[in-house]
């Protein structure tokens, strides 16, 4: 006679069930050791006929189900295991009881007063998925085994900042009572929380911005300050230099490189980032309106275009847009202007087009200036994965890069009256209709039927889906990987994905 079956006229019992994998849990885990699906912590006030069934060992699928020797094989295995563990348990039994710390966990003070969400909360977000989440979801471990490359997700870092940023080459900011600190992927703390500002968008080149006293600096992955903070405003680096300045009362920008040497001096009215070894400079530029002049430089400062255009734009793939007198063309890297200025709007380059627009109306040109697409959808996206996005009369499809139309505009433009549009990541695209979302292929085929409330693009193998308010995480078959539980999940970066709960950020991981 099993566990369960011994003890089903008890209201609690030492050990859970995964409803996911059937995997027997200590009741003091929040989340599956076996597959890092949620389970609840405790039997109590449960009603017996509620609690898991015991699983039968011949209904546990394996390779080859009907080889008689290796089920005796198991059968034993099971029974030593069950005996080492009857032993650990009695064990354990002698022992005060104790709280288990999940992995990247602080045993400091100060995080001592920091609200974790309890298994409680697990429980009840679990049992109160609703009919209509049920039947979205995938059908249950024991109807179909979960496969073998299916990734685990485990919380890494529970639920306890104020606020965080993506993992970057290793490191992620978080702030705790106003001040931010950094982590790294097992949650230890690399630098306390102790700066007042952090730059949002994660690593630059290895090096870090931080804030102090309305001052900017650097530091490296691990926390030491490699250029002093002493700047009014740092940018990212990019190619090796970043764009600083002294004073913002009279804004004057320049360049230094990793060590903090002056490498151009600060003699600009604005600059931008360098991209592909050309950074844009200005001289005129004011708070009071005047718009100055734009050109482009080298990373010895030298001069490539003269400082002439009213706006220019990063290099992509070898080109740079250029605004004067109101429209825009490009330019490649020597300052040769590929197609002078007649667009009324022009993107970056992608996979070898650009967007443009004239006389309210959107088209494609490729590098060498020739219109590909001629201006004619109310908007245009960039290409993604051999695909560009357009839109007509408030729906949205998608062209093949000869303009022929592979997915006819159909799908929803707007949502919560906000203009949402996704393009292709890979392979799928996010689409809606009716303020019901899903996944696309390329062929147009609904592959992940339009069911959810709202959810990112893949990332990394998963998207966030959202229903009934809760977010969980499907892979690109439309499996259920984790169940709609926190309150909001970012993208997957670096194998790891802030997630939210109760106003407090942590992040979770694929394990595998």
């Amino acid at each position: 006679m099993s566990f369960l079956e011994n003890n089903t006229n008890k209201k609690k019992v030492d050990k859970m069930f995964c409803p996911n994998c059937g995997y027997k849990n200590d009741d003091n885990f929040r989340f599956c050791e076996q597959c890092g699906y949620p389970v609840n912590s405790t039997m109590e006030d449960q009603p017996a006929e509620t609690q898991p069934a015991a699983l039968n060992p011949d209904q546990v699928p394996t390779p080859q189900a009907n080889s008689h020797k290796k089920n005796k094989i198991w059968i034993a295995a099971v029974a030593i295991l069950a005996l080492g563990g009857g032993a650990f348990l009695i064990w354990k039994s002698t022992l005060p009881p104790q709280q288990e710390e999940l992995p990247g966990t602080t045993s400091t003070s100060s995080m001592t007063d920091i609200s974790v969400p309890s298994t409680s909360s697990v429980e009840t977000a679990i049992s109160s998925v609703s009919s209509e989440q049920k039947a979205i979801s995938s059908p249950s471990a024991q109807e179909v085994p979960a496969a073998a490359s299916a990734p685990i997700i485990k919380e890494i870092v529970p639920p306890k900042y104020d606020n965080i940023t993506d993992f970057s080459e290793g490191l992620a900011a978080v702030r705790l009572n106003d001040k931010w600190g950094f982590i790294n992927k097992d949650g230890r703390e690399i630098l306390p929380p102790k700066y007042d500002q952090v730059y949002g968008s994660g690593s630059s080149e290895g090096l870090h911005q931080v804030g102090l006293n309305d001052k900017w600096g650097f530091i490296d992955k691990t926390g030491t300050e490699i250029i002093p903070l002493k700047y009014a405003w740092v940018d990212k680096f990019s190619d090796g230099l970043v764009a600083v300045c002294l004073n913002l009362d009279n804004a004057k920008f320049g360049f230094i490189d990793k060590t903090g040497t002056k490498i151009i001096p600060l003699q600009y009215d604005s600059v931008s980032n360098f991209s592909e070894g050309l950074a844009g400079v200005n001289i005129g530029f004011n708070s009071n309106g005047a718009t100055g002049r734009w050109g482009f430089i080298n990373q010895s400062g030298k001069e490539i275009t003269p400082l002439k255009y009213d706006f220019v734009g990063p290099f992509s793939e070898g080109r740079a847009v250029i605004e004067l007198n109101k429209k825009s063309g490009f330019i490649d890297k020597t300052g040769k202007e590929i197609l002078p200025p007649r667009y009324d709007v022009i993107s970056d380059f992608s996979e070898g087009l650009a967007a443009v627009k004239l006389n309210d109306k959107w088209g494609f040109v490729d590098k060498s200036g020739n219109e590909v697409v001629s201006p004619q959808y109310d908007y245009t996206f960039d290409f993604s994965e051999g695909l560009g996005l357009v839109e007509w009369n408030d729906k949205y499809g998608f062209i093949d890069k000869t303009g022929k139309e592979i997915i006819p505009p159909k799908y929803d433009t707007r949502h919560d009256d906000i203009k949402e549009i996704r393009t292709f990541s890979e392979g799928l695209a996010s689409v809606h209709l009716a303020e019901k979302w899903g996944f696309i292929d390329k062929t147009g085929k609904e592959v992940i039927p339009l069911q959810y409330d709202y959810e990112s693009s893949f990332s990394e193998g998963l998207a966030a889906v959202r229903l009934n308010g809760k977010w969980g995480l499907i892979d690109k078959t439309g499996k259920e990987i984790s169940p709609p539980y926190y309150d909001e999940i970012r993208y997957f970066s670096d194998g790891l994905a802030a997630v939210k709960l109760n106003d407090k950020w942590g992040f979770i991981a694929k394990m595998k």
